[in-house]
């Protein structure tokens, strides 16, 4: 969600910072053409109010120490509520901390959201290649079962035994190479296309037949809106059904588990 805030200025070239807190805007506004005379020549930085360089207070007045003076606050539930200029009391002022970092602006939270899409881009790259990797493993361990079975020079009764433990394992690989074969890249690009902008991080991805869960860092995770993204979500024969989402008991993490049904040529969904 996004928060906006409309500002009406007396000042024909005006500038102001906003800063949101408990949703609250704080907005300082100022003219920008008595300002820029006092400027440096060619000066392209922010322009920051000196309230900002400074710790918040629950409840209070305060005096603030700035470069031309000091600035009278009164703050009320961790909100600055009122501020002018006024007379320092004796060396009761606070000095203003020049170095403080200010909350992010739009732009750095979109650079952040776009860093975080990368990470999970990356991370369900990562994974299509390590399952690549065991499907490759699987297909040369099954090359390697059949060498052996041709090469059995045993007893009927130890070849027969033999070869029912070698099918029945050949039985095993065959399935979770059939089911690697199946999730496809298709699958997991549509699933990253639709991930929500709060998650920063992909822990963990299990695929299982019939079954898809991951473990996600999402900082504000709605539930029924992974529920909306991803139930019935389809991708080639692919469908995901029944998605189910936990979330970590500090907020800050879901659980995401869903059923991936096939769609057959009539339409009917098969596990």
């Amino acid at each position: 969600m996004q928060q906006q805030v409309s500002l009406h200025s007396p000042f024909l070239s005006p500038g102001y910072q906003v800063r949101w807190k408990g949703g609250v805007a704080q907005t300082w506004i100022w003219d920008q053409e008595r300002l820029q005379p006092r400027l440096p020549t060619h000066f392209q930085g922010n322009i920051i109010p000196e309230s900002l360089l400074s710790l918040a207070t629950e409840d209070g007045e305060r005096w603030l120490q700035g470069i031309d003076g000091c600035e009278w606050q009164q703050w009320r539930d961790g909100i600055l509520v009122e501020s002018r200029l006024s007379e320092c009391r004796d060396n009761a002022a606070i000095t203003c901390d020049y170095s403080r970092r200010l909350p992010l602006q739009g732009a750095e939270r979109t650079w952040l959201v776009m860093c975080a899409a990368a990470a999970v881009a990356t991370l369900l790259l990562a994974s299509l290649m390590l399952q690549g990797g065991m499907a490759l493993r699987h297909w040369q361990a099954l090359t390697q079962l059949e060498e052996q079975l041709s090469a059995q020079d045993e007893s009927a009764l130890m070849a027969q035994q033999a070869r029912l433990r070698a099918e029945r394992h050949r039985q095993r690989l065959l399935a979770q190479r059939s089911l690697l074969q199946q999730e496809s890249s298709t699958l997991l690009n549509q699933i990253l296309e639709k991930m929500p902008a709060t998650v920063s991080n992909l822990q963990q991805l299990v695929i299982q037949p019939g079954r898809l869960e991951m473990t996600l860092s999402d900082s504000h995770p709605d539930p029924r809106g992974y529920v909306t993204r991803f139930d019935g979500l389809q991708a080639g024969a692919m469908v995901l059904r029944n998605v189910q989402i936990q979330l970590s008991s500090n907020g800050q993490g879901v659980r995401f588990i869903a059923e991936i049904d096939r769609v057959t040529p009539v339409g009917r969904t098969r596990s």
